[in-house]
């Protein structure tokens, strides 16, 4: 086999050298001429696609979810807290056993899975969970369907606003109500902070608590409570929140679905205007919101009973600070959740980074294992291991670090992204070569370090 190897990539790196000949075609990196080394390791080829249904089998005569009732969520909650997690089958079948293997082994137990459709519901009883529910329809704004899943797209709008609405009943129930989209995983258990930061969730501000899609903290070190750059300046994402129980706390929610036959978008958009009002986009109607910055608070523009503040970013990140500032790490901070926010233009990037951390849950397809199952290893992070998995990567010619180059002057800007988007495409004209002889054997590629110069 490995004389095969020897052959078949030399054959396919003489065809790419013919396709890509001019391997010095960014001036910049010329000096860095060479080609990857191949790695071969022991194992057999996956074809799965992960645009395609999940393993997930509907079991002949299982019980779906029942239907919600305040006694079955008091079965779960804890301090007069519940997690709510409002699914359709779409993300179901990408992200649902992650989100429930995850949030597991985090040590949370008073969550509930919200189940869109009849498939979903099925789905959630054929993998014997039971801290489950339909969703109400009578309640939600959106009975519709889709076929993909896609930001932006009509279906994935109006699903976003059905999870307020499930999330609204909940909190009418009298309970306080923390939100994890379904692309979210849960690391630890944040009850004890949030108890901590809300004064036991007595009627003092801040009444509601959001994340951000901001890229770094203002805290200081050490500083553990809301973020400090809570500003009606600020973008707010609604994949995680809390709202605690507080006298305003159903107007609130009443102001918020407001903005849904608006259509000024999803969730996130009626909710920018209902905090930031006109500081959201200029819309001379809505009123300012009133900013409290030394308590870190917003009074909401529109309801101005209800003030907000932000999840510390150091504890509850993002894909950008997980995968790239790895800001828990530097401020060594417990880490609770990470959103999956849109960091490339697919779901498929979502999934990938989830599994460089080590967090999504394929089936044993995905590794390539023939191997019969009661002779696999198994392991909820890092999969099952069998006897016949192939895989080839390699290593990169990497472009080192310019000296000086992360104390250049702001006017400097355009050199550094000439250099990231240099390096980057030299490090692609190399990955093409492992590609293709990939391909051509009949392995699985495995993606090599990569530098990159410019977030």
């Amino acid at each position: 086999m490995g004389s095969l190897l020897i052959v078949c990539s030399a054959a396919i790196i003489a065809f790419a050298a013919a396709i890509y000949p001019d391997q010095s075609a960014v001036p910049e990196l010329a000096y860095m001429h060479g080609r990857g080394v191949l790695q071969n390791t022991a194992g057999a080829m996956h074809k799965r696609d992960d645009s395609q249904d999940s393993d997930i089998v509907i079991h002949s005569g299982v019980t779906p979810c029942p239907h919600l009732s305040k006694e079955l969520i008091a079965q779960h909650a804890k301090d007069n807290v519940v997690l709510i997690m409002v699914v359709d089958k779409l993300l179901m079948r990408r992200f649902g056993r992650s989100w429930i293997d995850n949030i597991k082994s985090s040590g949370i137990t008073y969550w509930f899975i919200a189940a869109l459709d009849p498939w979903t519901s099925q789905a959630l009883g054929s993998l014997g969970v039971t801290q489950c529910f339909n969703a109400p329809m009578d309640k939600l704004g959106y009975k519709g369907t889709g076929t993909g899943y896609q930001w932006g797209s009509h279906h994935w709008h109006q699903t976003t606003w059905n999870k307020v609405y499930v999330v609204k009943t909940i909190f009418d129930m009298g309970y306080h109500v923390m939100h994890s989209d379904a692309d979210t995983t849960w690391f630890n258990d944040p009850l004890p902070w949030f108890k901590l930061v809300l004064n036991n969730f007595d009627e003092s501000t801040p009444h509601a608590l959001f994340s951000t899609d901001s890229l770094e903290t203002m805290n200081d070190r050490g500083d553990i409570g809301t973020e400090r750059s809570t500003s009606p300046y600020f973008n707010i994402n609604t994949g995680v929140y809390f709202v605690k129980q507080h006298a305003n706390g159903q107007a609130f929610f009443k102001e918020w679905l407001r903005w849904h036959p608006k259509e000024v978008g999803h969730d996130q958009d009626g909710l920018q205007s209902v905090v930031r009002g006109y500081v959201h986009q200029g819309d001379k109607t809505l009123p300012h919101p009133h900013w409290d910055h030394e308590k870190r608070i917003i009074w909401c523009a529109t309801v101005n009973k209800t003030a907000v503040s932000f999840l510390p970013v150091h504890m509850f990140g993002n894909a950008y600070t997980y995968i790239n500032g790895q800001v828990h790490k530097h401020y060594n901070s417990t880490l609770y959740e990470v959103h999956w926010v849109w960091t490339g233009g697919s779901p498929e990037c979502k999934i990938a980074n989830m599994r460089d951390a080590g967090r999504f849950v394929d089936p044993p397809e995905y590794y390539g294992v023939h191997t019969p199952p009661d002779k696999v290893v198994a392991s909820a992070k890092a999969g099952p291991v069998g006897d016949d998995l192939q895989l080839l990567t390699m290593e990169l010619d990497r472009p080192p670090l310019p000296e000086g180059f992360n104390q250049l002057r702001m006017e400097q800007t355009e050199e550094m992204v000439q250099y990231h988007l240099a390096a980057g495409s030299w490090q692609l004209q190399q990955a093409y070569f492992g590609i293709m002889a990939a391909l051509a054997l009949g392995r699985t590629w495995v993606l090599p370090g990569y530098h990159c110069f410019c977030a």
